[in-house]
């Protein structure tokens, strides 16, 4: 009888690496499939609630103004004028990209630019008071119409 050495086989043969390599692969794709959506959901998220909030804020803004005006103008359609009760003149006004407060603030963020600016002035009718109506779009979001009453004494 002759002794044969034993042969260990350990390790992987090339074949059996080639499918653990495909499985993760199918794997990995899988999961990059799935979290893909939530990325780009996440940042869609993110820039609808900047540009609401920049939205609210100007909205806040025009509505202060216009609680203690003592008078209102509207120029052309793109400026809105208040003389305001204890902060003087201020005049809203579209530039390029950014609603500017007395042609020097700019009221919104460069991250959610307004890009167009709409007010209407509208006299009192049949039993309906005056009204200012604003519209603009702020970071591909259109907000509007909204209307701001104006008190009888406001000239």
């Amino acid at each position: 009888m002759t002794n044969h050495p034993r042969v260990h086989n350990k390790g992987f043969t090339l074949l059996e690496t080639l499918i653990y390599i495909a499985l993760l692969g199918m794997l990995l794709t899988g999961v990059l499939l799935t979290a893909y959506p939530l990325f780009t959901g996440a940042e869609r998220i993110t820039k609808n609630v900047t540009a609401e909030g920049e939205a609210a804020f100007i909205l806040r803004k025009i509505s202060w103004a216009l609680s203690s005006a003592t008078s209102v103008s509207v120029p052309n359609s793109t400026t809105l004028t208040i003389q305001h009760a204890s902060a003087g003149q201020l005049k809203f006004d579209l530039n390029v990209d950014s609603l500017e407060l007395n042609d020097t603030f700019p009221l919104n963020a460069s991250r959610a630019p307004v890009t167009s600016f709409s007010v209407t002035n509208t006299p009192a009718s049949g039993g309906t008071p005056r009204y200012i109506e604003i519209e603009f779009d702020s970071g591909a979001r259109h907000i509007g119409p909204v209307r701001h009453y104006l008190l009888p004494y406001i000239l």
